[in-house]
Order: structure tokens, then C-alpha cells, then sequence
């Protein structure tokens, strides 16, 4: 008994027990850290899991009895006796003999598909070799909007509104808690009567708040809180910064759309005139 350290024997057993008990069920190398895979197997095909957690039961009463016993071997060793008299208390095991010298023992086995097999024994063979189902990967959609459609509302939103909106968003916030981590620090981008455009810090954030699933549920607080139905688009910084610059460059271009289609327009009323005047073939345009 001199150098046993029993409390620490207990534990001991009582992780290996455990271990056991979580490889029968994983059967994987890499959540062992006192067993290895080959002690794991033996002791998954010596025990069963109820065994085993009833072995870590008797292991931890024990372990609790420690500190108020006057000789902690006893109470290790009335545990071992538990748990030898909890094995007793199993039905055995029929063991069949090694070798039967018997014209039976040297009878040719008879192939699997012409034997005669009860229905149970059936039922067990297609359960053993039924395939592993594969988990489904679920597919979540998304608010995805393209860049016309975020100009659109670009174009309609105003600092006004905005400005009315920011307290209101910032309340929506406070008194979110499903996604309170994915909105903390987040900032409103762009406002109008009808959406939110709302900055947040991550890809992975944006990607996972414009769920659709999430989305049914935060513009029907929202519109608790505005007063109104508002649609809600999560972007990024990136996405922000996109997003001004593509803002910028069609505003830039529309004075010269503009003039161009007036131009047309005032051609298509010109020749328009002209065909009424002198027929459809009775005129010719010449280009300046």
C-alpha cells in the first residue's frame, strides 16, 4: 500500500471508465487521452456501457467517501467487491467448446444464401449491414439583393430619415437578444420608408442575420418599434464602401442618360412630323 495514492487511483479509473464508455459510442481515436484505440476496443468488448456506468457510480461514491474515512484502502476495496458482486449478479455467458470432434464439426458450411435463416435473424443481418446515413446539410436562404436593387433604395433614402430612424434602431438593439452578439456595434447605412441597409462587422455576421428565417423575426419586432413595415439588409464594411462608389458612378452618369434621351426623344417627335407631313418614304435625314 506504501506510494498508492488511492484518490488518485480512483480517478484514474473512473476517467478510463468513462473514456470506454464514450469510445463505444464514437469509436473515435482522437477523444482518448488515457486509453489507447486498442485498450479502448478491449475493454468496449469485455463491458457494457451499463457496466461501465455503474462501475463509475460505485468509483465516485467512493472517491466522495475519502476525506471522512479512517482508512481509505477499506473503501476502495468495498468498492471493488460492488463492483465484482454487481459482475456476479449478471447472467453468464454460454461458452461453447473450442474444438468438438464431431462429424458436425467437419461438416461443410453451407453457403449464407441457401441456408435457412428465422425471421429475426434476418431483421439483425439487414440492421448490420444497413449503410451509415449521411447528416443533411441544411441550406438556409438569403436576402441577397443585387446591385440595381440596393441603388434603388439608395436612391429613395435620405439623411431625414435616417436621422429619425438611428434612436429607434439603436432601441431595437438594446431590446434584441436572440441576435444581440451578431448586432453589437452595428450602424444603419442608409434609410427610407421601406428598408434598413444596416452595417455590421463580419461577413459571417451579414451572412447569418440575413437569413430569412432570422429576418421574418426581426422586422416583426421592428415594425413593433418603427411603427411601420420595413424590409432589413445586413452588409458589410467592404459591401459599404461597394456599394457608395456604385452609388457615385450611376449618379454620375445619369445627367448624360438624360440628356441623351432627350435627344432621342426629341428626334423620334421630329421624324414623327416629317412622316406625317410627306409619308413614311417622302423625306431623307441628313446627320449634321
Amino acid at each position: 500500500r506504501k506510494g498508492i495514492d488511492i484518490q488518485r487511483l480512483t480517478v484514474d479509473l473512473i476517467n478510463i471508465a468513462k473514456e470506454a464508455v464514450i469510445y463505444s459510442y464514437a469509436a473515435k481515436d482522437s477523444l482518448l487521452e488515457k486509453l489507447h484505440p486498442e485498450q479502448a476496443s478491449l475493454l468496449v468488448r469485455s463491458f457494457s456501457s451499463s457496466q461501465l456506468l455503474k462501475y463509475i457510480d460505485y468509483l465516485m461514491e467512493t472517491s466522495a467517501r475519502y476525506r471522512d474515512a479512517t482508512d481509505g484502502f477499506a473503501c476502495f476495496e468495498v468498492c471493488l467487491l460492488k463492483m465484482m458482486d454487481y459482475e456476479d449478479s449478471k447472467p453468464a455467458r454460454p461458452i461453447e467448446p473450442a474444438v468438438r470432434k464431431t462429424e458436425a464439426a467437419v461438416k461443410p458450411v453451407e453457403q449464407p444464401v441457401m441456408a435457412e435463416k428465422k425471421p429475426e435473424q434476418l431483421n439483425e443481418i439487414q440492421v448490420e449491414e444497413k449503410p451509415a446515413v449521411e447528416p443533411v446539410v441544411e441550406i438556409k436562404e438569403r436576402r441577397d439583393l443585387s446591385d440595381e436593387e440596393f441603388y434603388q433604395i439608395l436612391s429613395i433614402s435620405s439623411k431625414a430619415v435616417k436621422e429619425q430612424c438611428l434612436p429607434v434602431w439603436n432601441q431595437f438593439c438594446q431590446e434584441t437578444s436572440e441576435n444581440a452578439d451578431l448586432l453589437r456595434g452595428s450602424t444603419l447605412m442608409a434609410a427610407c420608408d421601406s428598408n434598413l441597409i444596416v452595417e455590421v462587422r463580419d461577413r459571417a455576421s451579414a451572412d447569418q442575420l440575413n437569413e430569412l428565417s432570422n429576418l421574418n423575426r426581426m422586422e416583426q419586432k421592428a415594425e413593433d418599434l418603427f411603427g411601420c413595415k420595413r424590409s432589413l439588409i445586413f452588409v458589410t464594411a467592404d459591401q459599404r464602401d461597394y456599394l457608395i462608389n456604385y452609388f457615385r458612378s450611376r449618379r454620375s452618369q445619369a445627367p448624360k442618360m438624360a440628356k441623351e434621351e432627350k435627344i432621342a426623344e426629341k428626334k423620334n417627335d421630329v421624324e414623327q412630323n416629317l412622316t406625317e407631313l410627306f409619308g413614311a418614304n417622302g423625306y431623307t435625314v441628313v446627320e449634321e
